[in-house]
């Protein structure tokens, strides 16, 4: 847009291409843009300071894919200043790789000066097996960018030259072809690399469900039925990955807020115990610096069941990064979650990451070549790109429902009901809650009076591992787990999500206080 000229709004010049995809299009009249920009002071900034006046409010997307010239000019330098990442597209040939050089040292000239540089990766693209020439390329890349070059490699498929000639994608095109399947590699890695990211780890690996993770987990440590695995009894999921093991199951009483109790896992210890389980329940930690003093102590191995803690943190540090490893879901209703289920497991351990990796897919170490028995569990293509996209809106929908949590705080804070406690995490902790619950005298008759008040609450969970069915075998029925007992029948989970107003916590509460009143 040139100064002092009408400005046109983004969705003006749209071209939708297909339900999902649009393009803004141009001609050669862009080129001559370069020279009006050179005497610009902000010339390498106009595209950057559009997008934040705009907001991305008019611009109904979730990424923005810039296609930039080949040449390094004004153009490719505001497309560069506005990005967050940059990923190469790099063709099996020594032309591309003399580009290659001189692109990242002008982006390393870039890096420099800002204050958060750049991420940039490398994509493999147009790449032929059986090219000799291809082969060595991708050596040289892999030395050039090292862990900055996707694993994933999109082959020389027909399909991809047949979608272009139709323009149409690949997506749209040939979802059954080898082609998409690459695409659909590289959406997956995407994903695992975003998680490393943000963990900090050196490995993430996408899995069908967080149930996988766990299980896959402990099934790495090949455990047998003289072994013992310490784990809350209150913890319903997590029991049934336990038990699928092959483990003895030990299960360990709680606190007042639902997490382990560190005293009653030193009296469950014994020369069998194997590992111990945390599980943050409702996004929750108890005391971490204790829990993991145990299991150095008693030389143990501890898995994190973060399936409810997705950005939870104790003393700035995430969940998941302080055992073994780290087990998440992604099912809907998680902190984050997609639109079917999925899950992930996060570690710093190159044994645990290798097993996995064999063990989502029939023990394979190549195709067809099974080292052991194993399942398969492999994230959904769809999935991994609805959780992408959600993963960039993380931390806002985030911000929003720990807004929420601390308004349910100050405002029972302020009512000062004495029947009922919120639950809390350690103080050391800054929680990503998953859902809001609290302890209730009376529960089940203050759950009816506020379903008659068109207020919807749900227990999790009605009851401890030992009192189900499924479960009820001398292992749990000789021994007494009271603070789980009392804490299910208490416990409360009200309503608590993104969408809830805050003048919603104000009727909640008074509800639940003209209840007791």
């Amino acid at each position: 847009c040139r100064e002092g000229e009408a400005t046109l709004k983004t969705k003006d010049v749209l071209y939708q291409i297909e339900s999902y995809l649009a393009l803004i299009p141009s001609d050669e009249t862009l080129a001559a843009i370069e020279e009006e920009l050179i005497g610009q002071k902000d010339r390498d900034l106009r595209f950057r300071n559009r997008l934040k006046r705009e907001a991305r409010a008019d611009l109904d997307a979730d990424y923005l894919i810039m296609d930039c010239p080949p040449q390094l000019g004004v153009l490719t330098y505001n497309a560069l200043e506005a990005a967050d990442e940059i990923i190469i597209p790099v063709e099996p040939s020594f032309f591309s790789l003399h580009g290659l050089a001189k692109i990242s040292e002008t982006l390393s000239r870039l890096n420099q000066n800002r204050v958060k540089p750049i991420e940039i990766h490398a994509l493999l693209t147009l790449f032929n097996s059986k090219n000799s020439l291809a082969h060595e390329v991708y050596e040289e890349v892999k030395k050039h960018f090292g862990d900055g070059l996707f694993k994933s490699i999109i082959h020389d498929h027909i399909a991809l030259k047949e979608a272009a000639c139709s323009g149409q994608s690949i997506v749209s095109f040939a979802p059954e072809s080898q082609a998409f399947k690459d695409f659909y590699n590289m959406a997956i890695e995407y994903l695992e690399r975003n998680l490393k990211r943000y963990f900090k780890t050196k490995y993430a690996l996408t899995l069908a469900s967080g149930h996988d993770g766990l299980l896959l987990s402990l099934n790495s440590l090949h455990l047998t039925k003289y072994d013992e695995v310490i784990f809350p009894v209150n913890a319903y999921p997590t029991a049934f990955p336990v038990l699928l093991s092959g483990a003895k199951p030990v299960p360990a009483d709680i606190d007042e807020n639902g997490q382990l109790s560190i005293p009653d896992v030193i009296s469950k210890i014994t020369n069998k115990t194997k590992v111990i389980i945390t599980v943050y329940l409702y996004g929750l930690t108890g005391n971490l610096d204790q829990l993991l003093k145990v299991v150095k102590e008693y030389d143990t191995i501890l898995l994190e069941d973060c399936a409810q803690a997705f950005g939870t943190h104790y003393k700035g540090k995430p969940v998941g990064t302080f055992g073994n490893a780290g087990c998440f879901s992604f099912y809907p209703t998680k902190n984050l979650g997609t639109l079917g289920d999925g899950g992930a497991v996060i570690t710093n351990n190159i044994d645990l990451h290798t097993y996995l990796l064999q063990a989502k897919a029939y023990g394979e170490q190549r195709r067809y070549k099974s080292a052991f028995i194993s399942g398969h569990s492999r994230l959904p293509e769809l999935q991994a790109g609805i959780l992408n996209v959600f993963f960039e809106n993380f931390t806002s929908v985030m911000r929003k429902k720990k807004q929420l949590y601390r308004a349910y705080m100050n405002v029972f804070e302020r009512s000062n009901i004495s029947d009922v406690m919120i639950l809390r995490s350690d103080p050391y902790s800054d929680p990503m809650p998953h859902l809001f619950v609290i302890r209730a005298a009376k529960r089940n008759k203050l759950k009816q009076y506020l379903q008659k008040k068109c207020i919807p609450t749900l227990i999790h969970y009605p009851y401890p591992i030992h009192k189900v069915r499924a479960f009820q075998t001398s292992i749990y029925t000789k021994r007494n787990f009271p603070a789980a007992e009392r804490f299910s029948k208490e416990i409360l989970s009200l309503p608590f999500h993104e969408y809830l107003a805050e003048n919603d916590i104000e009727y909640i509460v008074k509800s639940i206080k003209a209840f007791y009143a």
